[in-house]
């Protein structure tokens, strides 16, 4: 609602580990709302709740979570693999019903897939496999009819290019070509 800015931060005395703060975006004592919060986060269209990827050396995983604002309570909607490596922050859906995120397989099968997870349930639905390709960054259409990305397809530039995915076919459209 632009009241608040969000912000991650390091707490001087668990160096290892990022907070995510609040603050009122005219000014203001920042709050602490979550942490040990792995990726920037994403809110969802209604503005109560937020999901960020937290990496868990033990057992080794990464896990999805959904940050309640009002209660301050978080939950674990979903976990991967320590074998896929989360590339970019999660992206709710505009209606409110999926969370977009990019998991990579390193070298030497090196692959990124575009992940859809049920909101309420998180349950994973792989959208699309991208085979020699780095995706940095994932971000929804405000309509829901597709998926805008960034990333590097060592196949044809090794620069930052971005993409256009529709949504639900996924069919893709590379946008820049430099």
């Amino acid at each position: 609602d632009g009241n608040y800015l969000f912000y991650t931060a390091v707490r001087p005395e668990r160096q290892n580990y990022q907070a995510l703060f609040q603050v009122p975006s005219l000014g203001g004592t920042p709050r602490e709302r979550a942490f040990d919060v792995d990726s920037r986060v994403s809110f969802s269209p209604d503005g109560r709740q937020l999901v960020f990827w937290r990496r868990v050396p033990d057992p080794s995983e990464n896990r999805l979570m959904v940050l309640d604002l009002e209660s301050g309570k978080d939950r674990i909607l979903a976990r991967t693999t320590d074998q896929e490596h989360f590339v970019s922050a999660p992206a709710w859906s505009p209606d409110g019903k999926r969370i977009a995120g990019c998991l990579l397989r390193p070298a030497p099968n090196l692959e990124t897939t575009i992940v859809m997870f049920d909101a309420a349930t998180g349950r994973r639905r792989d959208f699309k496999k991208f085979s020699r390709t780095i995706i940095n960054s994932i971000a929804w259409l405000r309509n829901g009819t597709g998926m805008v990305t960034s990333g590097q397809d060592f196949s044809t530039a090794l620069v930052d290019q971005v993409f256009l995915h529709d949504y639900p076919d996924a069919r893709t459209t590379r946008v820049t070509n430099d």
